[in-house]
């Protein structure tokens, strides 16, 4: 998902993007932490839906901030698709 456009971007600019998709997949599922109220294994993975952050809307909200903010098409593109695959997967294995 980075490959595109890590692969136009200067070397520093490629490793940071590496970071920020790498720490966007583990962050994400903080939220599960939040919304079972508990940082219990067990509890986190019981919910009765999904976290807030598991949306579409996020992932748009988020990528469109991450745009607004920077001014760099290529984070706010690489924050939605990350958040995006992120959500697919989950709702792919229930």
């Amino acid at each position: 998902m980075i490959i595109p456009l890590a692969a136009r971007a200067s070397w520093k600019h490629a490793v940071a993007l590496s970071i920020l998709a790498a720490s966007l997949a583990v962050f994400i599922d903080l939220d599960h932490c939040i919304a079972a109220r508990s940082f219990s294994l067990y509890a986190m993975t019981h919910l009765d839906g999904r976290p807030f952050s598991h949306s579409l809307w996020f992932a748009t909200g988020a990528g469109l901030l991450t745009f607004l903010f920077r001014r760099r098409w290529d984070e706010g593109w690489l924050v939605f698709a990350v958040l995006v695959s992120h959500v697919i997967r989950d709702a792919s294995t229930g």
